[in-house]
């Protein structure tokens, strides 16, 4: 849930943030 939020918040900035964003999804869904 969290990870998803964060990827479609940085969809929608389309900048450095989609670069984290995408990590930050990236690293919760393997953590989890």
């Amino acid at each position: 849930m969290l990870g998803s939020s964060a990827n479609d918040a940085a969809a929608d900035d389309d900048d450095d943030d989609d670069f984290v964003g995408t990590l930050l999804y990236l690293v919760i869904s393997h953590l989890e």
